[in-house]
C-alpha cells in the first residue's frame, strides 16, 4: 500500500519532469524567435529546370536561350506616365561545369543575358517611345547535391 508520503513523492517527480521538458521547450521556442529576428527577408525562390540533376563530373556545357516578352506595364499611379507598353527580347548565354566537392556532385554557372526595350506611352499627355538596350544582371550559381549523389565520372 502506498503511503502519503511515497505518492507526494512521486507526484513530486512527476512535476519535476514536466518542468524540465518545458524548460527545454521554451528554451527551444527563445533560441527560434531570436532567430526570426536576425534573419534576412528572403524576396523570391528561382526555380530552374535541372539545377539539380546528377550529370558526371568534369563536364562543360553551354546553354542558350531566348525570351520575348510584350504586353502593358503597370506604373505606379503617382506618375505622369499612361498607358505604357513594352517589347523586350532577350538572348542568354550561359556556361556550366559540374565538379566533385567534398566527393558530391557539384554544378557551377554563369550567365549573362542582353536585353533590347521598345517602350511607348503617354508622357504628361503626350505619346513618348524609348529604346533601350544593355547587358542584363549577371547570374552565378553553385549547386550541390546532398543526399544521394555521389560524383561520378563519365568512364
Amino acid at each position: 500500500m502506498l503511503s502519503t508520503n511515497n505518492i507526494s513523492t512521486i507526484i513530486m517527480i512527476l512535476i519535476k519532469n514536466y518542468l524540465r521538458r518545458t524548460k527545454k521547450y521554451l528554451r527551444v521556442a527563445k533560441y527560434v524567435v531570436c532567430l526570426m529576428f536576425f534573419t534576412a527577408t528572403i524576396s523570391a525562390q528561382d526555380l530552374d529546370p535541372r539545377a539539380y540533376t546528377r550529370v558526371p563530373v568534369d563536364m562543360t556545357f553551354l546553354v542558350t536561350g531566348f525570351v520575348y516578352t510584350y504586353g502593358s506595364v503597370v506604373s505606379d499611379p503617382t506618375l505622369p506616365i499612361q498607358d505604357l507598353e513594352a517589347k523586350v527580347e532577350s538572348p542568354l548565354l550561359a556556361v556550366g561545369r559540374t565538379f566533385s566537392l567534398f566527393g558530391l556532385t557539384s554544378q557551377a554557372l554563369v550567365s549573362l543575358p542582353y536585353s533590347w526595350a521598345q517602350l511607348s506611352g503617354k508622357l504628361v499627355g503626350k505619346d513618348s517611345s524609348a529604346t533601350r538596350s544593355g547587358l542584363g544582371d549577371t547570374r552565378f550559381r553553385l549547386s550541390v547535391l546532398l543526399l544521394g549523389a555521389p560524383a561520378e565520372s563519365i568512364q
